[in-house]
Order: C-alpha cells, then structure tokens, then sequence
C-alpha cells in the first residue's frame, strides 16, 4: 500500500513539472526563442527528468525497505515454527515422537498473520491454522487415508 502511494506520488509530481515546463514555452508572444535560450531550457528539462528517475528510484527503494522491515518485525514479534507446532499436537493429542512427518510455514491470509501446519500421524492427516501472534487454533481439520 505504502509502495503504491509513494509511486503515486511520483509520478504526480513528474506529470506537474513536465506540465510546468511545457507551459513556460506556451507564452503569447511571437517572437522566436533564441537558439541558446533554447538549449538550456531542453538541458534543465533533461536535468529535471533524471532527478524524477532518481526520485522514483529512491521512493522504490525505501517502500522495499520498509516492506522487508515490517517482514522483519512481524518476524520478531511472532511465536515460534517449533511452538506452533506444539500447540498443534497437544490439541491434536500427539506428542513429537508420534508424528511420521510435519510441514509448517508462516503465511499472509485475509489480512493476518499465520501458521500453516500440516502432520501425519500413521494414516491420520492434520491440518492446522494458527495465529502466528497469538497462537490461537484458526481453523483445524483431520482427514483420514482409506485407500
């Protein structure tokens, strides 16, 4: 969101100064613009149009910084993979030793933070998802393999 304000911005302020250099040209007078004249104002246009890429370029680059910063803070303040997981087995009433295999992964959904947990128990699949702040069960569901 930050990121798409920022660019926003940018590009309003480049349309502002391109509209503001192409009405300097408009005056109502009917004499030529000296060749000179003429050069300079077509440097600074060009001079003006690399301090907008710059400035673009910068805004980018600090929205990419502040995303990987509040990634690293919400990384920060989130319980643990190996918590999370514990919180999953004792509600499914497993302890480690009797799981076959686990997958877990942090995860973006419906504006929260979360933890997809999935483990097997022999033929018994559990699905879990937590808050990844709290730790609170969102969803869980157990299937079992008949095949």
């Amino acid at each position: 969101m930050k990121k798409k304000f920022m660019t926003a911005a940018v590009v309003g302020l480049a349309l502002s100064l391109t509209m503001a250099f192409g009405l300097t040209g408009c005056g109502s007078s009917e004499e030529a613009v000296p060749e000179d004249t003429q050069d300079v104002v077509e440097e600074q246009a060009e001079d003006i149009e690399e301090d907008i890429e710059d400035a673009a370029a910068d805004v980018e680059a600090a929205a990419e910084d502040a995303a990987a910063a509040d990634d690293a803070a919400a990384k920060d303040q989130t319980i643990s993979k190996k918590k999370a997981l514990k919180i999953a087995r004792k509600d499914a009433g497993l302890s480690k030793s009797d799981i076959d295999y686990s997958n877990i992964h942090l995860d973006y959904d419906d504006g929260r933070t979360e933890y997809e947990i999935e483990f097997r128990q022999g033929m018994t699949e559990y699905e879990y998802t937590l808050d990844a702040f709290t730790g609170d069960i969102l969803e869980k569901d157990v299937d079992m393999d008949n095949d």
